[in-house]
């Protein structure tokens, strides 16, 4: 299981075209597929398989990991000017993902994040 959060890609929420029945659309082209992730969650973490389990809601961080293969996607929810605020969005989110039959574990495992001497977090392979 180490190897698999070895490494890991991270997208600010504006970084995202599309939410479908079966993943998520990014601008560079990568689609998160949310069938993928849910084998991978079950592979890495364990839960009933029909669960359909993509990743993990972390509230506090606005993000979530989801199970990609090879490694996992962060998605980071950025505060914005004049709009709904992160936990909003995230759960507005999470309603659409839940309306397509999949879940979110709502506590964050450790994905080998790194913050700096004042507790800012450092993502890793930000794309924005």
């Amino acid at each position: 299981m180490e190897d698999y959060f070895a490494d890991y890609d991270v997208y600010s929420d504006d970084s995202i075209v599309n939410i479908l029945p079966d993943g998520i659309e990014c601008s560079d082209g990568r689609k998160i597929l949310f069938d993928e992730c849910a084998r991978n969650y079950y592979h890495h973490i364990g839960s009933k398989p029909d669960a359909k389990y993509i990743g993990e809601k972390d509230a506090d961080d606005g993000s979530f990991i989801f199970y990609c293969s090879p490694h996992p996607v962060m998605v980071k929810f950025l505060p914005r000017f004049l709009s709904k605020s992160v936990q909003q969005r995230m759960t507005d989110w999470e309603k659409q993902m839940n309306k397509y039959g999949y879940l979110f574990f709502r506590e964050q495992h450790s994905v080998g994040t790194k913050t700096d001497r004042d507790g800012i977090l450092l993502l890793k392979n930000w794309k924005h």
